[in-house]
């Protein structure tokens, strides 16, 4: 055999040794971002929760007595606003959350595709 399969074969029998532990620390990984679309979501959904709730309050009749008619559009106009980019920020959280949970192999896999050279 010669010196490049000798130097390839040892290199194949130490990564073997090692493959368990690569793989644990991958899977590892794929829990903390979960996590994190978790925390993203969570965050996501109660800003939302919150805007609408700050919208269905400045669209109201009294606020619109209350204030002047044009700061209560602007209060409506902004906690819309905020709505919808807190619900778009929380799909793609929820939709990440779903992959990683539903299948933790595969993102593991893709964790340690993304670590080989292209």
């Amino acid at each position: 055999m010669d010196e490049l399969g000798k130097e390839l074969l040892e290199l194949v029998r130490a990564l073997s040794a090692v493959a368990p532990d690569i793989w644990r620390i991958a899977l590892r990984q794929v829990w903390l971002e979960t996590l994190q679309f978790g925390l993203w979501a969570g965050v996501a959904l109660l800003v939302l929760v919150l805007s609408l709730v700050g919208l269905k309050k400045a669209t109201r009749k009294e606020a619109k007595e209350a204030y002047d008619s044009d700061d209560a559009a602007v209060w409506g106009l902004a906690c819309l606003m905020v709505a919808v980019i807190a619900g778009i920020v929380f799909m793609v959280a929820a939709t990440a959350l779903i992959s990683y949970i539903g299948n933790p192999e595969w993102e593991a896999v893709r964790i340690l595709r993304s670590l080989l050279p292209r």
